[in-house]
């Protein structure tokens, strides 16, 4: 999905390469249809992909309170697929430590991430809604 590349800063890749380190990851957002009772979102590593599950309830109460193109089903979106991803950042990195016999804490470096995009999501969406203010002046 292009607004979660555009919210992340990411740019389309030429092709798939080795990223550098602390280079910015790319992560592809689809949506899913799982059924109700599968969890609401996976992150697949390796392939670089975070599925959300439409059939969640939780996403279909938001499409059907606000809809698919509102601000909140983006955030519930933005939300769900941050949370995603910060736990397998944590995953990666605590087990990178452990190989090092070093701690991490993994509650910690959650919280940072999802502040850090959190943040990124609201400045995305409040310059999309000025945008949006001035053409329709």
């Amino acid at each position: 999905m292009g607004w979660i590349r555009r919210i992340l800063g990411i740019k389309d890749p030429a092709g798939k390469s080795r990223q550098r380190r602390g280079a910015p990851v790319e992560f592809e957002i689809l949506y899913t249809l799982q059924g109700t009772a599968a969890p609401r979102a996976h992150c697949a590593v390796q392939e670089g992909i975070i599925y959300l599950n439409h059939d969640h309830p939780q996403l279909h109460s938001a499409e059907r309170e606000a809809g698919i193109n509102s601000i909140a089903y983006h955030m519930l979106c933005f939300d769900i697929a941050f949370t995603e991803y910060a736990l397998a950042v944590a995953d990666y990195f605590t087990r990178k430590a452990a190989g090092y016999n070093q701690d991490l804490d993994p509650k910690e470096m959650v919280q940072q991430i999802l502040d850090r995009l959190g943040r990124k999501a609201a400045d995305y969406i409040d310059a999309g809604s000025k945008a949006k203010e001035t053409l329709e002046k």
